[in-house]
């Protein structure tokens, strides 16, 4: 099968299904590994998002979840 006799779609098509299977494999080898990297990247998002604001009043009591943090 030579890839420039075929058709721009099907070439398309043949890339597209390569990149699921080769997606479905890289999960079934590192599926622990990616989900520990997805819940330290959203504890990072979280951190960030909350640190960068600031309450109505310009104050946080002691008990805040700030001083948690």
């Amino acid at each position: 099968m030579n890839p420039q006799s075929l058709p721009e779609a099907k070439l398309a098509w043949i890339i597209w299904n390569a990149l699921q299977q080769l997606s479905d494999r890289l999960w079934d080898r590192y599926d622990k590994d990616f989900v520990s990297f997805a819940m330290e990247e959203e504890n990072q998002g979280w951190k960030s998002t909350a640190s960068d604001t600031e309450p109505i009043n310009g104050s946080l009591p002691d008990h805040s979840i700030r001083s948690k943090l």
